[in-house]
């Protein structure tokens, strides 16, 4: 049998002379994007999980973002071996700079994002994105798929989920924003995005935002694509470090004024809107976690302003001050008597 030819269940896979996987003609490339700094210690793991991909047509762009440590020196290990891995370096400028980069120089059909110390569950995921975006007629916007968290070292699998379909980017966020899935509502790593929604509607991360800033892109996305669709299958290990949680139990001012500034800019676009019920909801659920947070630090000055914001939510006052009074008799005392 021809080493290019790849049989499924009810149709036949065709390669090309170079190996890129078609059907009926039609090929799709994926752009992998890996913002690095520092992360000298897991970046084996990582590029592993990516160079070995059993798909064809895929490129590895990696930003280097002013590491100070041995990050360089093992992209640059991996790019001798992998034709298709690139290194941009630059001065340091924080995550979304570095994906900012990362997105200018992606030309696949989709494009997926994946932190330096994060890795692919599986050697197939790839092509498994791919079966599964060709299985459907339509032009797909996004791909959205659970994943699994590393909790400091205590494993987190997340269930399957049911394979659907959606008209919008906006239907599927309202579906997913709350229950089980809510991590993964604002994880940019969950998704597989079609490149030339970016391109048409020049999306890019906010360098302003440190914290939220994945939110407010997949918030973003979303509301501009169409058709969407649920991979059930986990593609991805997000790994939550023990530094990480020690330094979100001292988050910083500028932690609080960001997460509270995403909000400030998603809820006009959904405070009026009849498909956005769940998504305002779990908005105000965030704001208020935001706010519970700064109160408990001693951030009450910083905040203050931003308490215009929430009393816009008028439709779902009674909602919130039942959460915030199970949730904290602190906060409710500050915002409502």
């Amino acid at each position: 049998m021809n080493k290019n030819v790849y049989r499924q269940i009810g149709k036949v896979i065709v390669a090309d002379e170079k190996g890129v996987r078609l059907i009926n003609g039609v090929k799709m490339k994926f752009s992998i994007i890996v913002p690095v700094y520092n992360s000298e210690q897991f970046l084996y793991r990582t590029l592993d999980s990516i160079c070995l991909q059993d798909y064809s047509d895929f490129e590895v762009i990696c930003v280097n973002d002013g590491s100070t440590d041995n990050s360089l020196d093992v992209l640059e290990l991996y790019q001798q071996k992998y034709k298709n891995l690139f290194i941009y370096s630059q001065k340091n400028a924080g995550p979304s700079s570095a994906r900012n980069v990362g997105i200018s120089l992606a030309t696949g059909d989709y494009m997926l994002f994946c932190d330096s110390d994060d890795w692919f569950e599986r050697t197939t995921i790839l092509s498994e994105l791919y079966d599964y975006i060709k299985s459907y007629k339509e032009e797909i916007d996004v791909v959205y798929f659970p994943g699994n968290t590393n909790w400091g070292g205590n494993t987190e699998l997340s269930p399957n989920f049911e394979p659907r379909m959606f008209d919008t980017g906006k239907e599927l966020m309202n579906e997913y924003c709350l229950g089980g899935s809510f991590l993964f509502w604002g994880a940019i790593y969950a998704y597989a995005y079609r490149l030339d929604v970016v391109r048409q509607h020049t999306l890019s991360f906010d360098e302003r935002i440190v914290y939220g800033e994945d939110r407010l892109w997949v918030f973003n996305f979303l509301e501009k694509a169409q058709t969407s669709i649920v991979y059930p299958m986990p593609c991805y290990f997000y790994n939550v470090r023990e530094a990480s949680l020690m330094s979100n139990s001292r988050l910083t001012s500028k932690r609080y004024d960001d997460s509270l500034t995403v909000v400030d800019l998603i809820w006009p676009k959904v405070s009026n809107c009849k498909g956005y019920r769940n998504v305002r909801k779990h908005i105000a659920l965030f704001y208020l976690a935001s706010l519970r947070a700064s109160i408990s630090a001693g951030y009450m000055p910083q905040i203050k302003h931003k308490l215009a914001l929430f009393y816009t939510i008028s439709s779902m006052h009674n909602f919130i001050k039942v959460v915030v009074l199970l949730t904290s008799r602190k906060l409710y005392k500050f915002l409502f008597i």
